[in-house]
């Protein structure tokens, strides 16, 4: 399925060149899903670090959790240190 027909359109009026494709990259914080409308998955994710060098990333997953904190999304689960 991958992007909808619209978005794939709007990412592809600009394209930029990857100005350095052997330096090595963490993508810091990405998110995958897999919904009716659309997905975002690890081919998706691959082609738009075409070009890159990603050597690593942290996913992070959200919406599992969310739905689990007591019936009060964003509520604060633990008191911070300090």
């Amino acid at each position: 399925m991958g992007a909808r027909p619209n978005q794939a359109q709007w990412l592809a009026q600009v394209v930029e060149p990857v100005l350095e494709p052997e330096l090595a990259i963490c993508d810091p914080h990405h998110h995958l899903w897999d919904r009716p409308e659309e997905r975002y998955l690890i081919p998706e994710m691959v082609a738009d670090f075409s070009g890159h060098r990603v050597t690593s990333t942290v996913f992070v997953e959200c919406i599992p959790v969310i739905s689990t904190l007591d019936g009060k999304p964003f509520a604060q689960q633990a008191k911070p240190d300090g």
